[in-house]
């Protein structure tokens, strides 16, 4: 079977989308014959690495980018959106003439993996999958009174768009002609279904390579009294730092935190856990290359992510591999990662409640190490089961297949 990919962000050793975008690209050519369009400057990096996969399975690369003219006002992410729109408009002229050359079978569209912009692929006139594609999260409104003034008028306005857009033609276009569309939240997939899309499923964005699920597992001790918790991410308050140091005061136990990352709430995370009497308890290390990261990561026991506006959740996948349960919310992506048996659900409330929340989970796993232990076998076979690159590629493989004979 051919198959045209999308994926505008897709680059080797890169994390976020340019990796799920690389990834989907090998798993697909794993399966089928395979053509990805993406953007030009991803090509250096690309020929690269396409020296170490066997030739049998290397996908076809197309190399698309507005002229110099055209590209010379975006710096960084700065106009990323804006420009990832124009951008799709010059890969569906060269998604156009690999079908009308190859006679491909079926379109997917990889990355941006954003569920409110429409996909190029929607207008080439042959069956398509659209996703995994989120962004149709947002912050709990029972929680948005913990932010400042600005930053709830922000994801006010931003409820208010993403409704908006559901009136958008091309997007609905888009929804109705997917023979299978994937929203990497239950948010999201409920977001598609109002646009318009018939069939549609839950499924993350996000996986780990067997080398990546092999270094985390190489964590072998066990889980220490108290035991040492984690936090990892960008400093900023939608993460939910604040939160995770209320509840470390408040849990009754001597366990420890390790915070991974950096940010603009870094200063404020420092003086809070000062005001609280934790800082003998909390260590802060800053942003770390990501191997690094890990290493650190797997010298804890169990990570707390108090994330209220996460719609995927790497770090709980990092920490399922490493055999570590996972304290989480009930809200966005980390619910589609984490189950019951590996981990905590906190379910969303208002703020005194979910500290205290967050706190009994901390005591509930501090006072009985043989039911973290569990959790953390639980955690490993889940990673082996579902999220792994392999067995991932090998689901949207069969839904490729699936929508070829539709």
């Amino acid at each position: 079977m051919k198959v045209l990919l999308s994926a505008y962000a897709c680059e080797p050793g890169r994390g976020s989308e340019p990796h799920v975008g690389w990834h989907n690209a090998l798993e697909a050519a794993r399966h089928h014959q395979t053509w990805v369009v993406t953007r030009s400057n991803n090509e250096p990096s690309i020929r690269a690495a396409l020296m170490e996969v066997p030739e049998a399975e290397r996908p076809t690369f197309r190399y698309v980018d507005l002229p110099e003219w055209a590209r010379s006002w975006k710096r960084g992410s700065r106009g990323a959106r804006l420009y990832y729109v124009l951008w799709q408009l010059a890969a569906l002229v060269a998604m156009r003439r690999l079908v009308a050359e190859h006679g491909v079978d079926v379109a997917h569209h990889v990355t941006f993996a954003v569920c409110w912009l429409p996909p190029a692929t929607a207008f080439l006139g042959i069956p398509h999958v659209w996703g995994p594609v989120g962004g149709a999260d947002g912050v709990p409104d029972i929680l948005l009174p913990t932010f400042d003034f600005t930053s709830r008028l922000r994801y006010r306005a931003r409820s208010v768009l993403l409704r908006a857009s559901l009136y958008n033609p091309l997007l609905r276009h888009a929804a109705r002609t997917a023979a299978w569309t994937l929203g990497t939240t239950r948010a999201s997939a409920e977001y598609l279904h109002a646009a318009g899309a018939r069939n549609v499923s839950v499924l993350p964005a996000i996986a780990l390579t067997d080398t990546e699920a092999s270094t985390l597992r190489e964590r072998a001790h066990s889980v220490t009294t108290p035991p040492s918790l984690a936090c990892v991410g960008r400093l900023v308050h939608s993460k939910g730092f604040s939160f995770a140091l209320a509840a470390l005061s408040r849990c009754g136990t001597d366990a420890t935190l390790l915070v991974i990352g950096d940010g603009p709430e870094a200063t404020r995370l420092h003086d809070l856990a000062k005001r609280l009497g934790i800082s003998s308890r909390v260590r802060f290390v800053g942003a770390l290359p990501r191997t690094d990261a890990l290493a650190h990561l797997r010298q804890c026991d169990i990570l707390l992510h108090p994330s209220m506006h996460d719609s995927g959740g790497m770090a709980c996948l990092e920490a399922l591999a490493a055999g570590m349960p996972v304290i989480c919310l009930a809200h966005g992506g980390p619910p589609e990662i984490v189950s019951p048996e590996c981990g905590v659900l906190v379910p969303v409330t208002r703020e005194d409640r979910l500290i205290e929340a967050l706190a009994e989970a901390i005591r509930r796993l501090s006072s009985s190490p043989a039911l973290a232990e569990d959790m953390g076998k639980a955690a490993r076979r889940r990673i082996d089961d579902r999220f792994l690159w392999g067995s991932v590629g090998e689901r949207l493989a069969q839904l490729r297949e699936a929508t070829a004979v539709h």
